[in-house]
């Protein structure tokens, strides 16, 4: 993700021997196995600083904290709303570590006013589109995490992505879009006449070219939901 911060001119460090000071909050996400989110969660408890999780999807709540089959909670959790709070009580998570705050970029498109779209024949031109049925697949990197592919039985992006491609019609174009942190070159073996890669695109601009969405538990098929019929 270090493309990200460098976009928004967002200092970052690469180890945790790097942090100059010791902060008064941490902030981390939720991972499976010993990666950066359960570092830092141990790294700030060992220092007796306080740890705020963030959890912005509906699934695998208490299992984002284990390891080694233990559970190590952080002093709060924020999840998108009641529904998700009612799942983490029922998976175990204690009640007064739970915080319902809502999703910012969810709520954005629903208080955002009709926004000022391109053109959906400039879209076309803009991105070299076709003039045929866009068929636009959501990629997600599941292959790399085992944990994810484990619960949806072992299909991967590519397992996906080659049955689309078995089926979609010479009167179809598909169109990749790729998740921020897979590499830019990771499809490449699948360009062709009728398959086009974009690495970035404005969900709005997004929603305005596709004639059909598929993906595999993106967040952002939920933001295409709520700007979709």
């Amino acid at each position: 993700t270090n493309n990200i911060y460098i976009k928004y001119g967002l200092q970052y460090i690469n180890g945790l021997d790097e942090i100059p000071y010791d902060p008064t909050l941490i902030i981390v996400g939720r991972c499976f196995g010993l990666r950066l989110d359960k570092k830092l969660h141990e790294w700030g408890k060992n220092k007796g600083i306080e740890v705020v999780s963030i959890i912005d999807h509906w699934s695998w709540y208490l299992d984002g904290y284990m390891m080694d089959g233990k559970v190590n909670l952080p002093d709060h959790i924020l999840v998108n709303d009641d529904l998700a709070y009612d799942d983490c009580i029922n998976e175990g998570i204690p009640a007064d570590r739970l915080l319902v705050v809502g999703n910012p970029v969810l709520e954005e498109l629903i208080l955002t006013e009709k926004k000022n779209y391109v053109d959906r024949s400039k879209l076309r031109r803009n991105y070299s589109f076709p003039e045929k049925r866009l068929i636009v697949f959501i990629s997600e990197d599941l292959r790399d995490d085992s944990h994810i592919v484990k619960h949806i039985n072992a299909i991967d992006e590519y397992f996906v992505l080659d049955e689309i491609i078995k089926l979609i019609l010479p009167s179809d174009h598909l169109i990749i879009k790729m998740h921020p942190s897979e590499k830019i070159d990771k499809y490449d073996s699948y360009l062709s006449k009728s398959v086009t890669v974009v690495d970035t695109m404005d969900v709005h601009n997004l929603n305005q070219v596709a004639d059909v969405v598929i993906g595999m538990g993106s967040i952002l098929l939920l933001e295409l939901a709520m700007l979709r019929k």
